[in-house]
């Protein structure tokens, strides 16, 4: 739960939004991972949002990914949400060492504050 939280948290900390209210962000995620996130906006509504990180737990897990998401304004300025496909993949080293590589899907909602650079996603 504790885990869930902190990644809830971190969550709030990136993003992307709809009719070009920005054109780029760069954020961080804390959690299990300590992830940096990048998302520049290829279109009004279509963006790339790329994030890398690293973590110990049972030894050091290395992990990037890759998305391309479509968003869509809501009725509340500055509000919108988002979704797309993804590719992923994980190097771990300790114990249980190995590589993990698949596909993902995102999906999340966002606000832009008014005035301030700052996006909770």
């Amino acid at each position: 739960m504790k885990k869930s939280l902190l990644v809830a948290l971190a969550l709030l900390i990136g993003g992307s939004l709809f009719a070009q209210e920005y054109k780029q962000a760069a954020g961080i995620r804390i959690g299990g991972v300590v992830t940096a996130t990048y998302k520049t906006f290829v279109s009004q509504t279509n963006a790339l949002d790329f994030e890398a990180g690293i973590g110990f737990g049972n030894g050091m897990n290395i992990c990037a990914s890759g998305a391309y998401e479509w968003t869509w304004g809501l009725n509340v300025d500055g509000l919108s949400v988002y979704a797309g496909p993804g590719v992923t993949a994980s190097l771990f080293l300790g114990e249980a060492s190995g590589i993990s590589v698949g596909i993902m899907g995102v999906a999340g909602i966002e606000y832009k504050i008014p005035s301030v650079p700052l996006v909770l996603s």
